[in-house]
C-alpha cells in the first residue's frame, strides 16, 4: 500500500504541474468538474500502473534475470538481486538492480552492473568498454566495471572476459 501511495502521489504531481501549465498557455477547453475528473482519473490510472509494474513486475522480472545470470555467467547466486561468479584472479560481483522513474533523463527499467572488489584493481587501468567507476556495494568499496541490461549479458561476458583474462 505504501508503493501505491507513493506513486499516486507522484503522479498527482505531475499530472498538477502538467494542468497548470496547460492552464497558465491558456490551452485548457473544458470546464473546472471535468478538468478535476481527468486529473483524478489520470492520476490514479498512471499511479496504479506505476504500482503493478514496481510490486508485480519487477520481483518477475529478477528472478528471471538472475535465472539467466547463473546460466550464462555460470555464477553462485548470493541473494536475489546478486550473483558471483570468478574470472582469473577477479571475484565479480553481479548486481540485478530495477529504477522506476517519471525523469525522461533517468536511467529506467533493469540494471545489470558488474564490480570488482577495490583492493583487486588497484592501480590497474582497465581498456574499454570497461570502465573503473567508484562504488560502494553492500558496504564494500568496488569498481563497477561495467553497466548493461537483460539484452546484453552475452556481449558483456565476451567484454569482460577479453578484458580480464
Amino acid at each position: 500500500m505504501e508503493t501505491f501511495t507513493k506513486w499516486n502521489i507522484r503522479t498527482g504531481i505531475f499530472f498538477g504541474i502538467m494542468i497548470l501549465v496547460l492552464f497558465i498557455t491558456g490551452q485548457v477547453k473544458v470546464d473546472f468538474l471535468d478538468l478535476v475528473i481527468i486529473f483524478l482519473i489520470g492520476t490514479i490510472s498512471l499511479g496504479t500502473f506505476m504500482w503493478i509494474v514496481e510490486d508485480k513486475y519487477f520481483p518477475f522480472r529478477k528472478k528471471q534475470v538472475l535465472k539467466k545470470i547463473l546460466r550464462i555467467f555460470e555464477a553462485e547466486p548470493v541473494s536475489d538481486s546478486q550473483a558471483k561468479f570468478k574470472i582469473g584472479n577477479y571475484d565479480i560481483t553481479i548486481d540485478i538492480d530495477f529504477i522506476l522513474s517519471l525523469n525522461k533523463y533517468a536511467a529506467n527499467g533493469e540494471v545489470i552492473s558488474f564490480h570488482v572488489p577495490r583492493a583487486q584493481l588497484k592501480h590497474e587501468e582497465l581498456n574499454r568498454p570497461l570502465s573503473q567507476i567508484e562504488e560502494t556495494l553492500d558496504g564494500r568499496q568496488t569498481f563497477r566495471i561495467y553497466q548493461t541490461n537483460g539484452m546484453g549479458l552475452k556481449l558483456a561476458k565476451k567484454r569482460i572476459e577479453k578484458n580480464l583474462k
